[in-house]
């Protein structure tokens, strides 16, 4: 029970291990070492935690108004709500139609954390939010899936690559800089077809490709 809260902000994907290590001003091997060896935290470090927790969210929720402001048929979910979504639309969908899944993950975080604090990060992650929503079409299904992850799940045309379609995100994605900063993502691209009885293999299988494509950005460009 001493992690409990750790835990649950990682699995929601409200925080990756890094930026709650930012947030306690420790190491990541530090807060490695007190997970798994159960050692407790100063309940002032989970106070912090629970408040930037909520603030990240107000943060997102108000994103998520102006987005549907702007796209009123954009779906703009949580990781928590965004499998079922995926479940209903395979289920009512042409089981022929290709899909691409799209996963951007924000470059240097930790030193945009370091050296803007969490505010600051929450802040980039909410500019980077808002480009991705205007980069997909009113009907994709776009997901917040970790701290600085977002995923979307978009129906294409089979004509179209996953080259083209990781060169128009990371074109819309990364042409302008935010706050004086040169803000980027790395974009990574699966494409397949996602079946009614197979659907969860599926879309992980998408997922995983997609995740995979985006590492091998960020690996050749040398970002952390």
């Amino acid at each position: 029970m001493i992690n409990k809260e750790i835990q649950q902000a990682v699995s929601s994907g409200v925080f990756t291990l890094d930026e709650i290590a930012a947030l306690f001003r420790i190491s990541d091997d530090t807060l490695v070492d007190h997970l798994k060896n159960r050692k407790p935290f100063d309940p002032v470090y989970l106070d912090y935690l629970a408040l930037a927790a909520q603030q990240r969210a107000d943060l997102f929720g108000g994103v998520k108004r102006r987005i549907h402001k702007e796209k009123p048929n954009l779906n703009m979910v949580e990781k928590s709500e965004f499998f079922g979504r995926v479940h209903e639309r395979i289920q009512k969908s042409d089981t022929n139609t290709v899909r691409f899944l799209v996963f951007i993950d924000i470059d240097n975080m930790k030193i945009i954390n370091k050296d803007s604090g969490h505010i600051g990060g929450d802040r980039a992650i909410s500019e980077m939010a808002k480009r991705f929503a205007n980069a997909c079409r009113g009907d994709d299904l776009v997901c917040r899936f970790g701290g600085d992850e977002f995923i979307a799940l978009l129906s294409g045309k089979d004509e179209v690559s996953i080259s083209e379609m990781e060169a128009e995100f990371d074109k819309r994605l990364n042409k302008r800089k935010y706050d004086g900063l040169e803000m980027r993502a790395s974009v990574g691209v699966a494409k397949g077809i996602i079946q009614p009885e197979t659907w969860m293999a599926d879309l992980c299988a998408l997922i995983d490709e997609a995740d995979r494509r985006m590492m091998e950005s960020k690996e050749a460009a040398k970002i952390g």
